[in-house]
């Protein structure tokens, strides 16, 4: 498999000569992952399927990734992806406070009846576990909030891991930190977010 981060400099280093092919393959590249989440929010919470797809999220994030890089192209791998985190970021929570609580819209729908069309539609959104998601829609606005809250070191090892899916290797390659800096980052991170949310976050 092709490394990341190689991937993502001759990305960024074909922007910076004018190629904006390589902003679409940028913008391609986060909205996947972004798109990945979004299918994970709506198979926790399939009440809500039946009147946003994860489509509708991606749109959104793609459209202000395009508008920021083509005013600003990210010096570094690192910048890219830390910015293109806090997009995602903004998109699933302002998805999750769009539904949630008792004025929310899915709130005040029926959960779609099993066996049919609607309940269906969720059955096929199979992403991978990260081991650390959020699985239930109430939390993931408190949650996404708290991820700001960490420690600048711990938030950037939280974003590269948990928003990009970057192997450990590869985060410690783009922090310029060694695998046993980026556990050490990971495994704290994790445990502020759970002091920070409670027991309705899973650390494991």
């Amino acid at each position: 498999m092709t490394d990341t981060t190689v991937v993502l400099e001759d990305c960024l280093e074909r922007l910076k000569r004018g190629d904006l092919g390589a902003r679409n393959e940028l913008i391609e590249r986060a909205s996947r992952r972004l798109f990945a989440l979004a299918r994970r929010m709506l198979r926790d919470s399939p009440r809500i399927s039946r009147w946003e797809e994860a489509e509708d999220l991606l749109q959104g994030s793609a459209v202000r990734l395009h508008l920021a890089l083509a005013d600003v192209v990210p010096p570094t791998v690192e910048e890219f992806l830390k910015f293109a985190a806090a997009q995602m970021r903004r998109e699933l929570t302002d998805m999750a406070r769009h539904y949630h609580g008792p004025q929310g819209i899915g709130a005040n729908h029926a959960t779609p009846a099993p066996g049919s069309l609607a309940e269906n539609a969720t059955q096929h959104y199979e992403v991978p576990d990260s081991g650390c998601s959020p699985m239930k829609l109430v939390i993931w606005t408190e949650f996404h909030s708290s991820i700001e809250k960490l420690p600048d070191v711990e938030r950037r090892v939280f974003d590269l891991l948990w928003y990009h899916e970057l192997t450990q290797s590869e985060a410690a390659k783009i922090l310029d930190v060694s695998e046993r800096q980026v556990r050490r980052h990971w495994q704290s991170a994790r445990l502020n977010l759970k002091k920070l949310i409670g027991d309705s976050w899973d650390v494991n």
